[in-house]
């Protein structure tokens, strides 16, 4: 297959389970055109597996500077994992992004890993009902103090300025005195998915609710219009993780990040 029919084939096999596969789908809508696909279908199932250049992504070339590619995949089973693991480069250093115990078997026989660290994902009951707070304001556009706060968060101005030009991306902010002092954004991962992320409050405004009123109002705005909410956070973000577990939200998926040196 020529690369274009790779990546259409890999789509078409990740859609079938959007939640599971949110991660790689989202790579894909971002970066589609410098990703290395390569899929399998046999009588032992099917897969896809996917090859970012870690430099084209600014999450993993500041997390992972390090290394060369970052892999992601997903099988029915893993004879499939094994055989698309025959694609995955030699000689230089990955970082794998596993959602999977048999996947993370399979990677654990072909290369010296160690785990690094994992993302929690969270999403809402279908029909859940959350209510705005009147703290926050929502627009379509961010402002110049709310693009501060999104890059105190890890999250650069570029990258937040294509979310918003490609018009599918809400801000939200708590201001005080005309300044944001607290400030989230949403934006599409992959179809009717969308992520509340760079949550950030502050460090003077903190301990007042702020990051529950942002979600919530988040949450909200997706659900008016039909999106379906992905919540992420780090394994060790306690505080993150209570936020999502009182709103009611479930989670979904455990992202595994291992490293090949």
């Amino acid at each position: 297959m020529t690369p274009a029919a790779e990546r259409d084939a890999a789509r078409a096999f990740l859609s079938r389970d959007v939640l599971r596969n949110i991660v790689p789908l989202k790579m894909l809508a971002a970066y589609g055109e410098v990703i290395r696909c390569h899929c399998h279908e046999g009588p032992e199932g099917e897969g896809a597996l996917l090859l970012l250049p870690t430099r084209v992504s600014h999450f993993d070339r500041a997390r992972y500077p390090e290394t060369e590619h970052c892999v992601l995949v997903s099988t029915t089973g893993p004879a499939v994992t094994r055989a698309l693991l025959a694609h995955v480069p030699r000689g230089q250093p990955l970082v794998f992004k596993l959602v999977d115990e048999a996947d993370r078997a399979a990677v654990a026989e072909a290369f010296a890993v160690r785990r690094v660290t994992a993302f929690l994902s969270f999403t809402a009951a279908p029909g859940a009902d959350f209510a705005a707070s009147p703290l926050v304001d929502v627009a379509a556009a961010a402002d110049e103090g709310s693009y501060e706060l999104f890059a105190a968060q890890g999250h650069p101005r570029d990258e937040v300025e294509g979310y918003f030009a490609a018009g599918h991306a809400l801000g939200f902010a708590v201001r005080e005195r005309g300044a944001a002092v607290a400030a989230c954004l949403t934006y599409e991962n992959f179809g009717a998915v969308h992520e509340v992320g760079a949550v950030y409050v502050r460090p003077e405004a903190r301990r007042r609710g702020l990051a529950r009123a942002l979600v919530v109002t988040a949450l909200a705005a997706l659900a008016a219009r039909g999106r379906v909410p992905r919540y992420q956070v780090l394994e060790d973000n306690r505080a993150s993780i209570a936020l999502a577990e009182s709103l009611g939200l479930r989670r979904f998926a455990t992202i595994e990040h291992w490293l090949h040196a």
